[in-house]
């Protein structure tokens, strides 16, 4: 499914062994025992993240039809994949299932069947865009993260996104971003095309960030990553890696001057620094 997966870990979805499922009582329903393994996750760490992963490409799709028990279900897998310390290798199994059986569960909790009264909605875009970043898709995982940051004045968001002190709202933008440089950094010889067509899918609109320094420092960490790699790729030409490269540094000095407040300003003394230090060749025109 996705080429860069499938050359680090060996096939595109990788499922747990028969040896690693635990035994299940014939007594308790498949959809009980989900939701209880989906909950001890945060706790039991990720040992029990295969046993999820088997138990719910077993859960019956019909189940996932009530919007009460896919609303339970994305909360949980929510709660999961915001606060494991993991890689995406750890992690990808279980996302690329519930991203499997994601179109089911938002159409049963979009519907107004089966919600309690007063219940808030589960924000989709943003449960979406977890997933998606726990399964490596990250130029995905951008856009639809960055829809849910625009979204965040409903409450709903603030309510499903873990807080920081200050009372500030995780921006998952720059976790998706920090996360994308990690995964990039354990890659040999990476698909640059797919790298380059993440860092391009950065979001640019302020509304779309809630922490701008957080994004800003997580995107050049990836850019960074980015020229790194392409050092020692081999199976690129160079003017293609350094098509790649200008536009991933282009998008990136967009995201600056979109982001930063005085974004002109600290790009005119950084040149000064470097000008002053002769960083720069004496033939490159330089701003006063």
């Amino acid at each position: 499914m996705f080429e860069w997966i499938a050359k680090l870990f060996g096939k595109s979805r990788p499922t747990p062994g028969v040896g690693e499922l635990e035994p299940v009582s014939t007594k308790r329903p498949p959809d009980e025992v989900l939701l209880d393994i989906l909950e001890t996750l945060p706790r039991e760490g990720i040992s029990r993240w295969p046993v999820a992963a088997a138990t719910f490409d077993a859960l019956p799709s019909d189940r996932l039809l009530d919007p009460a028990y896919s609303s339970r279900v994305l909360k949980d897998l929510f709660v999961a994949m915001t606060t494991v310390d993991a890689d995406v290798r750890k992690t990808l199994a279980l996302s690329q299932i519930a991203l499997i059986h994601f179109p089911a569960m938002r159409s049963a909790v979009a519907s107004d069947l089966g919600r309690a009264p007063g219940a808030r909605p589960v924000p989709l875009a943003l449960v979406e865009g977890v997933l998606l970043m726990r399964s490596g898709q990250f130029d995905l995982a951008f856009e639809r993260l960055a829809l849910a940051n625009l979204e965040r004045n409903a409450r709903a968001v603030a309510d499903w996104s873990e807080k920081l002190p200050g009372e500030t709202v995780t921006d998952f933008v720059a976790r998706a971003a920090a996360l994308a440089a990690e995964t990039l950094i354990n890659l040999e010889n990476p698909d640059l095309r797919f790298w380059g067509r993440t860092v391009m899918a950065l979001p640019l609109n302020p509304r779309a960030v809630i922490d701008p320094e957080a994004v800003m420092m997580s995107a050049g960490d990836l850019v960074l990553e980015l020229h790194r790699a392409a050092a020692v790729a081999v199976t690129y030409e160079r003017s293609e890696r350094n098509r790649i490269l200008a536009d991933a540094d282009r998008h990136y000095e967009a995201l600056f001057r979109a982001h930063h407040p005085q974004a002109e300003d600290c790009r005119r003394m950084l040149r000064r620094i470097e000008k002053m230090f002769g960083i720069l060749p004496e033939e490159q025109t330089l701003e006063a």
